[in-house]
């Protein structure tokens, strides 16, 4: 498939805004909605800092939208609030990638969530689950990011992401997500 026509397929990009360590009980979590590379819709909510609630208040902004994919910023919001990847897939039947700038440690992710955390099991299963983490060089010469997706094979995944990422080294959706999380943030 050519970028432009991967380009028309609405796809919804999450991110979640800043937040102070400690002070800060919620942060902002935005959904941007994405086609032909133009803004069609912004949502957001408001989810707690290393809470529980990410992947319930997701569901419930979709709702409504129509949209043919879901780009995660990674799947650990407002510190480690994390959105299940599997439970988006399974509650709106379309592909869900996460978007990763760097390869994760999880060794790292793991102790921190047994030091920090009373529930560190259920939160390690959902990054668990996920599966393998695929490479993929950006065609416009932006580097490399990784990625995980849940029903889409690598092969399509990686032809969406590299025909939604245009400016930088992050898919649009994603990208203006980011922006706009961190932009009222500050508010």
């Amino acid at each position: 498939m050519n970028l432009n026509v991967l380009r028309k397929i609405p796809v919804i990009g999450i991110d979640d805004g800043s937040f102070r360590k400690n002070v800060d009980l919620t942060t902002f979590l935005v959904f941007v909605l994405l086609k032909e590379l133009g803004v069609e819709a912004v949502r957001f909510t408001r989810i707690t800092v290393d809470g529980l609630d990410a992947t319930e208040k997701a569901i419930e902004v979709l709702k409504g939208l129509k949209f043919d994919a879901i780009m995660l910023a990674g799947v650990s919001f407002g510190g480690f609030n994390l959105i299940d990847p599997f439970e988006l897939f399974e509650k709106f039947g379309t592909p869900v990638i996460v978007i990763l700038k760097r390869r994760p440690r999880n060794d790292a992710i793991r102790k921190a969530l047994i030091r920090h955390f009373n529930d560190w099991r259920a939160r390690l299963m959902i990054i668990e689950k996920l599966g393998p983490i695929h490479e993929l060089a950006l065609s416009n010469g932006r580097g490399f990011l990784y990625f995980e997706s849940v029903g889409a094979d690598v092969r399509q995944v990686s032809n969406l992401i590299n025909a939604l990422t245009v400016i930088g080294g992050i898919p649009e959706p994603v990208r203006v997500a980011k922006i706009i999380a961190h932009g009222i943030s500050k508010l």
